[in-house]
């Protein structure tokens, strides 16, 4: 196109095309934002604040033990061991000093991995392993 820089030009492109799906899957989108909402309206605000620290929490222990564990990449340094699963995020490398690097993105990562794991774990077992609580008067 002459007289449009094609930093423009892909511009218009990539936002026509991000109007078009969004309007054939409105729809869509909508059953999904009004499911989450009916979801999360059965919880009240003090159960689902307290599964989310509780999941944070789980978050991050999971991920400090799974620094433990060894993930060897495809390609890597000679003599690094490399350490975090599913992200590697401690590598030690075999020097004379022994020093040990953390990857602090890669740490934060694995750890909203493992958040979202505990809560979908924490929200199932609530939602089917639970029965639900009837209140029942005792015969007197």
């Amino acid at each position: 196109m002459m007289g449009v820089p094609d930093a423009v030009f892909y511009l218009v492109v990539v936002l026509s095309t991000i109007g078009l799906v969004v309007l054939h899957f409105r729809p869509v989108w909508n059953r999904v934002v009004n499911e989450t909402k009916r979801i999360l309206g059965c919880l009240r605000a003090p159960r689902l604040h307290r599964a989310l620290v509780g999941s944070l929490l789980c978050g991050v222990l999971i991920t400090v033990f799974t620094g433990g564990i060894w993930n060897p990449p495809d390609a890597s340094t000679i003599g690094a061991t490399y350490y975090g699963h599913p992200l590697v995020w401690r590598v030690v490398l075999s020097t004379i000093t022994r020093s040990t690097e953390y990857d602090f993105l890669n740490f934060t990562m694995d750890t909203l991995f493992w958040m979202i794991v505990a809560f979908a774990t924490w929200f199932v077992w609530r939602k089917i392993a639970v029965p639900h609580r009837q209140t029942s008067k005792s015969p007197a």
